[in-house]
């Protein structure tokens, strides 16, 4: 597995003599203790795009990464954006209490609590998740 995949069309392998589809591929040396992932909800004109994007709770990126490292996280926290436009709108959060696994929703001054099915929206913004392994 590879993150990402570039076609370098100015360079020939020493040892095979190719000149044609080499390819470079991304991968991890390790992985982070912390990993945000930022969507990119805001287009050019700076509307909203509203697609749910699907997330898991627990991520695997040992696939990514080289040799036998294994690299698992756990989400902890999810920044959302409720509006249309970059210029206006209201961000809450949902955070995972580390202690008993509840989620709650962080509004302004009050907090309640949200069903982990609940959590996976077409609001979320921003993903912050905490290496366990």
């Amino acid at each position: 597995h590879h993150i990402g995949q570039e076609n370098i069309n100015d360079w020939t392998c020493e040892k095979c003599k190719n000149k044609k589809g080499n390819n470079k591929e991304h991968r991890l040396i390790d992985g982070p203790e912390i990993l945000i992932i930022p969507f990119k909800r805001f287009k050019p004109n700076q509307q909203k795009n509203h697609k749910l994007i699907t997330f898991p709770l627990i991520l695997n990126l040992s696939p990514y990464i080289l040799g036998d490292t294994t690299a698992n996280y756990k989400l902890f926290a999810i920044a959302n954006h409720l509006g249309n436009s970059i210029h206006s709108g209201h961000y809450t959060a949902y955070c995972r209490d580390i202690n008993t696994n509840n989620w709650y929703c962080y509004d302004d001054s009050n907090v309640s609590p949200i069903a982990e099915n609940k959590i996976v929206s077409n609001k979320a913004y921003v993903l912050f998740y905490k290496k366990i392994s």
